[in-house]
């Protein structure tokens, strides 16, 4: 913690600030508390103060040229016949190289201005961006997960004699810099070689990943784009402007959701604790939850699937189905269920062998990380009603055995209660406003850079690849959710074998389902809005625009169609 006495050349009111450094960078907002003009107010480095090395601290401040001009020490022209040397170990005595098409990467000498630390200093513009709190989080973000080196924001003016640093006022223009104090023991070491590969490669990694999340500086509509990242033509490589693609949205944002996960066990005692809150026995199995309501049964389980933890609600509606007996076979109730999916509020419906027999059941899956008591419940009761709506329904049409006919009510917990106390308060449950959580989405949405648009109707519209999808802000009495739907076949030359095939894909993955609407092919899923992280949301929207694009180009191939893509206007 560091502190600065000043005052305001605006207004002249005197403050005391305190900041904190993370990464190098730091994180407050260097406006005047009283009038909010800019405050151009600047710190040198007090290393008494400061719990880190020579080395540590010169990976945090790049100097410009003009304010440290080459030095020609002794200590400093040393250290270049060595750089130069070693370069001519490891292929050339090139200081500045190109890696990957992507990125230029500067080998210096280095020499630290107050101690008689030495080395070779690393650097890379990685990016351009404005100097924002977005922009501050995200270099926090980045420097706290890199095992060597760091990035900072400068301009021309960054550098101040006596290694001071600069705060700028927010909307200043400024380049993103990775570089890596890399000292002259390892230098001289074996493991010099390695140090420098792996540096170059992070720098091009950056690079990407900044140039994946560009903001254009104005968007089609012709409005001023939110302060974001931008990237300057690089002289070897050239430059891509434009919103993040949807496709680039798991490698910059995803990770953090998933990387601190809880296990199962800890997920498993989380739910036994919702349980108790919410007034309700604790009926459990091999790990298994177990519920009813009605003729309705429910089991819930965590899950792994592709490295993720899941919740899943699983019910089997009918069982023993004879697809013989049916005018129509198995593919008579593929349609039913792929038509029913299109509007089922949360879950899908599917086929699956039992025997020399078929079942239906209904799921929904819910992601571990983040789940919370309202997710929880909300979730619960609305697969609970939507069995025991459904059940009754599926017998009417195609015979066999509800759940309530082969299995024991006593070994379930009774979701009657739940339903009951949902309909009133229940402390840890609170729906959001319908315009509340509208707006906190497209905040969301701002945090991913990512390119849509909002129609008249309030709903927001992407791309992945071919597929198109919206997301549409709704609410009942209970909660605040969002629907994503994708466009994926329209005007299909057959339909024959296509609800098996839709049945057959959704039996593969664990999120939405595929559905068949007035002819067309629909991917659709729903979550809870409220208590909603923007990690959550960048899930969803990669998962739907993921399988939509993944998957309609088979069925196109199958069964003809026109993709969203080649419809739209």
């Amino acid at each position: 913690m560091s502190q600065l006495h000043e005052s305001c050349a605006a207004c002249g009111w005197a403050f005391d600030f305190r900041f904190e450094y993370h990464g190098g960078v730091p994180v407050e907002h260097p406006i005047c508390p009283k009038c909010g003009a800019d405050i151009l107010w600047t710190y040198a480095f007090d290393e008494a103060e400061i719990d880190v090395t020579p080395e540590e601290m010169a990976a945090y401040i790049l100097p410009d040229e003009a304010a440290f001009p080459e030095d020609n020490s002794p200590a400093y022209l040393e250290m270049g016949e060595l750089l130069d040397a070693r370069l001519i170990g490891i292929g050339g005595p090139f200081r500045v190289s190109n890696v990957d098409g992507v990125v230029d990467v500067e080998l210096r000498p280095y020499v630290h201005p107050r101690s008689d630390s030495r080395g070779v200093k690393l650097i890379a513009n990685v990016g351009r961006s404005t100097y924002s709190v977005a922009l501050l989080e995200l270099i926090a973000f980045i420097n706290a997960r890199l095992f060597d080196g760091a990035v900072i924001a400068h301009t021309s003016a960054y550098g101040l004699p006596g290694g001071g640093v600069e705060l700028f006022p927010f909307g200043t223009e400024v380049s993103l810099f990775f570089h890596d104090v890399i000292d002259e023991e390892t230098v001289s070491s074996d493991a010099w070689a390695e140090r420098i590969q792996g540096d170059r490669q992070i720098a091009a990694d950056l690079a990407r990943q900044l140039r994946s999340a560009a903001v254009a500086s104005r968007d089609p509509g012709g409005r001023p784009a939110l302060p974001g990242l931008r990237l300057p033509a690089d002289e070897l490589s050239g430059s891509d402007y434009g919103r993040m693609p949807l496709e680039d949205v798991q490698s910059t944002f995803m990770d953090e959701l998933f990387a601190p996960a809880p296990d199962t066990d800890e997920l498993t005692d989380r739910v036994t604790t919702f349980l108790g809150e919410l007034g309700l026995d604790v009926a459990q199995q091999g790990g298994v939850f177990r519920f009813r309501l009605d003729s309705a049964r429910v089991h819930v389980q965590f899950i792994e699937r592709g490295g993720r933890t899941l919740l899943r609600f699983h019910s089997v509606l009918v069982a023993g189905i004879r697809a013989s007996d049916l005018e129509g076979g198995e593919e008579v109730v593929a349609g039913v269920l792929t038509t029913l999916n299109a509007d089922i509020i949360s879950g899908r419906c599917l086929i699956e062998p039992d025997g020399d027999a078929l079942r239906i059941t209904f799921e929904k899956t819910i992601l571990g990380a983040d789940l919370d008591l309202s997710e929880f419940a909300i979730t619960l009761a609305m697969v609970g009603e939507e069995a025991d709506r459904l059940d009754n329904l599926l017998q009417e049409a195609f015979g066999g055995l509800r759940a309530d006919q082969t299995q024991d009510a006593t070994a379930f917990t009774d979701l009657a209660p739940l339903l009951g106390r949902l309909a009133s308060q229940v402390p840890g449950i609170e729906r959001e406003d319908l315009e509340r959580a509208r707006t906190w989405v497209r905040h969301m949405l701002e945090e991913l850079h990512l390119p849509m648009r909002e129609d008249g109707e309030g709903d927001f519209w992407f791309s992945f690849g071919s597929a198109r999808f919206a997301i549409r802000v709704w609410q009942d009495n209970r909660a605040t959710y969002l629907t994503l739907r994708a466009r994926v076949l329209r005007d299909l030359d057959q339909t024959t074998g296509l609800a098996e095939a839709l049945n057959d894909i959704n039996t593969k993955v664990h999120f939405g389902a595929f559905a068949l609407r007035d002819g067309s092919v629909e991917f659709v899923e729903t979550i809870l809005a409220d208590d909603l992280s923007v990690e959550e949301l960048a899930y969803a929207l990669v998962t739907v625009g993921e399988l939509a694009d993944n998957h309609d180009d088979p069925l196109q191939e199958r069964f003809g169609g026109f993709l969203a893509e080649q419809i739209q206007p």
